[in-house]
């Protein structure tokens, strides 16, 4: 077995052109205050999926906000939630064009492009947001890219991205996932298990990844590391969907047992 059955109980923290941006200092200037409070609120309307309650704060100060690149943003999130892709699309344009090194926006862009079926365009600003060098959570775009080229069945680059997301968060969750999936879906059972070992080292605590883990053993005929990793779901997260997959698994091995004796 790969990986080492002691570990410590660690915390996971848990959704997708082609010209170099330069790293520039922030030039924007600061937001008045009033403006910051309607802002805040519009977000605090966004985070209970209340985005007309949150159109309703921007619109009241569309005239003084328009030069800036967090007014945009927070009206393309908004529209993205109401569902209207072509004006979240030009919301994030909007706040790129003013703050070039905007990755969130970059990001949601790509995002907003992907809902409205533009698959290239979000390839697009997907790798804009990469190439700027201060943007915090690269792999983010990363992990949409690889998505992307997953669907595709471009398999080598959703790899490559996938594994450029891990190397930019070596514990975000999605993209161990994906890399598994794709080795599976190219019956390389052992690659799999290779980076389902490595998320586990990772986060202890992704009990979804774990249970993967415990699938992924029996696939490989082993039974016994499978039993392992299923029981190890049950006491991590007792409540869990996954904990009862894997109870499942449990009762279907012990059942085959007793069968044969």
């Amino acid at each position: 077995m790969m990986y080492s059955k002691k570990f410590p109980i660690l915390l996971i923290a848990l959704l997708f052109p082609l010209f170099a941006v330069s790293c520039q200092k922030n030039t924007q200037p600061s937001i008045p205050k009033n403006i910051q409070a309607r802002l805040d609120l519009a977000n605090s309307y966004l985070n209970k999926n209340k985005p007309r309650r949150s159109l309703q704060e921007l619109s009241s100060i569309s005239e003084n906000a328009d030069h800036i690149p967090k007014y945009h943003f927070s009206m393309g999130m908004t529209y993205l939630q109401l569902d209207k892709n072509d004006k979240a699309s030009r919301y994030f344009r909007n706040a790129v064009e003013i703050k070039p090194d905007y990755g969130e926006a970059w990001n949601n862009l790509g995002r907003s492009y992907i809902e409205a079926g533009k698959i290239e365009k979000a390839k697009g600003a997907y790798k804009k947001a990469l190439e700027i060098e201060t943007y915090l959570t690269p792999e983010y775009p990363a992990y949409n890219l690889a998505r992307l080229y997953n669907r595709e069945k471009k398999y080598e680059q959703a790899l490559k991205y996938a594994k450029t997301s891990i190397k930019n968060n070596w514990r975000y969750v999605p993209a161990y996932h994906l890399i598994s999936q794709i080795f599976t879906k190219r019956e390389k059972l052992e690659k799999a298990n290779k980076w389902l070992n490595l998320g586990a080292e990772a986060n202890p605590e992704a009990v979804g990844l774990l249970l993967e883990l415990g699938k992924n053993y029996l696939r490989l005929g082993n039974k016994e590391d499978a039993k392992y990793w299923f029981k190890n779901i049950k006491k991590l997260n007792p409540q869990s969907e996954a904990a009862q997959v894997a109870t499942d698994y449990l009762e279907t091995l012990q059942s085959r047992v007793s069968n044969k004796q």
